[in-house]
C-alpha cells in the first residue's frame, strides 16, 4: 500500500503482506507469491534477467512490509549480481538467528526464500557447481512455522 491505495501494477496476491484486503490468508498469499517469483527466477536466461526479477520483486514490497524486516537485512539498491548476493548473505545470516514470529517471520521467510532462489539461479547461469541436476527446478525447503 502506498499512500493508502493498493498499487495498480501488482496482481492481487501481491497487494500487500500486511494490508487490509485479506481475501486469502497470509500463508496462502505468501505461498502464491513464492511460487510466482520462483517461476520468474527459474525462467531467467541471464544474470541481468535474474537481477531484473529481483528488482521487480523488491519493488513490489511496500515501505510497511520492508519495515517488518530486521534493520540489518533490509534491501538496498540492487544494481548487479553482487548486490543480489550481498542481500542473500545478510538475509540468510539473519534468518539463522531470528527470534521473529508472526508477520515479521513470514516477511523474512518470503524475502529470504526468493533471494536464495535468485542466488542459486545466478550460480547456475555462471556455471557454478550449485545446480539441481537435470532440468528440474531447484526445490527449497518449506518455511518454518511461526
Amino acid at each position: 500500500m502506498v499512500g493508502g491505495a493498493v498499487l495498480q501494477n501488482r496482481p492481487e496476491p501481491y497487494a500487500t503482506i500486511t494490508g487490509r484486503r485479506r481475501l486469502r490468508s497470509l500463508s496462502e498469499r505468501v505461498e502464491n507469491q513464492m511460487i510466482t517469483w520462483y517461476r520468474h527466477i527459474d525462467e531467467a536466461r541471464s544474470v541481468e534477467q535474474v537481477v531484473a526479477v529481483t528488482r521487480d520483486f523488491l519493488a513490489s514490497w511496500t515501505p510497511q512490509e520492508v519495515a517488518r524486516l530486521p534493520i540489518a537485512c533490509r534491501p538496498t539498491r540492487i544494481r548487479d549480481e553482487s548486490d543480489v548476493l550481498d542481500l542473500h548473505d545478510r538475509l540468510v545470516d539473519e534468518y539463522r538467528t531470528t527470534r521473529s514470529s508472526g508477520d515479521e517471520l513470514t516477511a523474512l521467510q518470503l524475502i529470504t526464500g526468493v533471494m536464495v532462489r535468485a542466488s542459486l539461479r545466478l550460480a547456475e547461469l555462471n556455471g557454478s557447481a550449485v545446480t539441481s541436476g537435470a532440468s528440474e527446478p531447484i526445490r527449497t525447503p518449506e518455511p518454518r512455522q511461526a
